[in-house]
């Protein structure tokens, strides 16, 4: 056997299989300078013969009937259970619904509380839209008011002057 070195957790090696009587007598030798971990492997071989010692549990003689019961329970159970959002729901807990319900409130009241400031928003635009819009009796003359206000522009008056030469 290749044995663990001494500082090195030999547990492992106790654990994974049962030791022949040549590798036990190794591990003793090897620990041999420190008595710490030699008593933890005489306690440990003790314990694995003190449980090799003990007789098999009986297993039932109906062991494979009552397995393949329980599987096809569960199987049966998986087909009943709902799908989809009301299976997920059906799963959830007491506690987790009632989690679930106050994320969805604050959801919703986050929700309400922006479209309430952006028809706030929209109120104070249109109000501010409707002070600065002129009278009627202003936008009837707009056109005439327009025409007194605007000077032709030079560009203008070389395109004139281009086509009148035409």
């Amino acid at each position: 056997m290749n044995t663990p070195d001494p500082n090195a957790d030999w547990l492992d090696a106790i654990e994974s299989r049962r030791l022949t009587p040549a590798e036990a007598e190794a591990l003793r030798r090897r620990l041999e300078n420190h008595p710490r971990e030699r008593a933890r492997l005489a306690e440990e071989l003790a314990l694995n013969a003190a449980l090799e010692a003990l007789p098999a549990p009986p297993a039932p003689t109906n062991f494979a009937a009552r397995v393949w019961a329980d599987i096809e329970r569960d199987e049966r159970a998986a087909r009943r259970r709902p799908t989809g959002w009301l299976g997920w729901l059906g799963r959830l807990r007491p506690a987790r619904l009632v989690g679930f319900a106050t994320l969805m409130v604050a959801v919703a009241g986050g929700w309400w509380q922006i479209q309430l400031h952006e028809h706030s928003v929209l109120a104070a635009n249109a109000a501010e839209l409707a002070q600065t819009v002129p009278d009627v009796d202003l936008l009837r003359d707009f056109e005439a008011i327009q025409a007194l206000r605007t000077a032709p522009k030079a560009s203008d008056v070389d395109l004139m002057s281009a086509l009148a030469q035409q």
